[in-house]
């Protein structure tokens, strides 16, 4: 059975860096070509969140602490 999980992203710090885009296994981060915060960053979304396995490698990378994963 797979794990139910969301992935909350704090935009307003994230720094599009895409550290944590490199590092998911099921490549359903990306880098927003239009969304951008109120620094000027292009920040990270996520495409599809049935597909998260809740592995926390993006939140492990991400140098601003901006991801936060939430099992259901």
């Amino acid at each position: 059975m797979a794990i139910k999980c969301n992935v909350e992203f704090r935009e307003e710090f994230c720094v599009g860096c895409g550290l944590c885009v490199s590092v998911c296994p099921r490549k359903i981060l990306v880098i927003s070509d239009n969304k951008m915060n109120n620094m000027g960053c292009h920040v990270a979304v996520v495409i599809d969140t049935t597909k998260c396995i809740g592995c926390g490698s993006c939140t492990m990378i991400c140098p601003e602490s901006v991801i936060k994963i939430i099992k259901k």
